[in-house]
C-alpha cells in the first residue's frame, strides 16, 4: 500500500501493518478490523464512505466517530495520496493540517489554489476548492459514467 504520504504528514497509519481486503484495485478494512483498531482518525477514499461511517450505528463506539474525526480525502484531478497522484504533496498538507491544525499557519485552501495555479495554470475559485476538499473533485468519476 502506498502510504508514505501519511507518514510524511505525521500519521500512524494502522492499515499499513494489517491485512486488508483487496478486490481488484480496491482495498478495504472489515468492520471488525476497524473496531479492533479503534482509530482516532479515519480517512476515507471513496465518496460517501465518511457519511456512512458517521451514520452507521455499528461504528458508534469508534473513537474517530465519537470525536467527529472521519474525513473524506480530497479529490482534485485525482484522489489525493493515491498511487501515481500528482496531488500527493497536497495530500500531505491536507492530512497534516487535519491532524495537527494548530501546528501549521497555512490553510489547505491556499495550498490548493497555489498548487493548481503553479502546476496547471488553473486559477481555482472558492467553489472549486470547496468541492475538492469535500471529495467531489474536479474530475469526472469513471464509475458514475458507466
Amino acid at each position: 500500500m502506498d502510504a508514505e504520504w501519511t507518514a510524511a504528514a505525521g500519521a500512524n497509519n494502522v492499515s499499513v501493518t494489517s491485512s486488508l481486503t483487496v478486490v481488484g484495485d480496491k482495498t478495504s478494512a472489515s468492520l471488525e478490523q476497524i473496531l479492533a483498531w479503534d482509530p482516532e482518525v479515519i480517512v476515507c477514499n471513496e465518496a460517501g464512505v465518511d457519511d456512512t461511517i458517521r451514520s452507521d450505528s455499528r461504528f458508534v463506539g469508534v473513537n474517530a466517530v465519537i470525536n467527529d474525526r472521519v474525513y473524506q480525502i480530497p479529490v482534485g484531478v485525482t484522489r489525493y495520496g493515491h498511487p501515481n497522484s500528482i496531488e500527493t504533496p497536497l495530500a500531505i498538507y491536507w492530512l497534516a493540517k487535519v491532524l495537527y491544525p494548530e501546528a501549521f499557519d497555512y490553510t489547505i485552501e491556499e495550498k490548493i489554489k497555489d498548487f493548481y495555479l503553479t502546476f496547471f495554470g488553473y486559477d481555482a475559485d472558492d467553489e472549486t476548492v470547496a468541492a475538492i476538499i469535500g471529495g467531489d473533485g474536479i474530475r469526472t468519476d469513471k464509475d458514475k459514467n458507466k
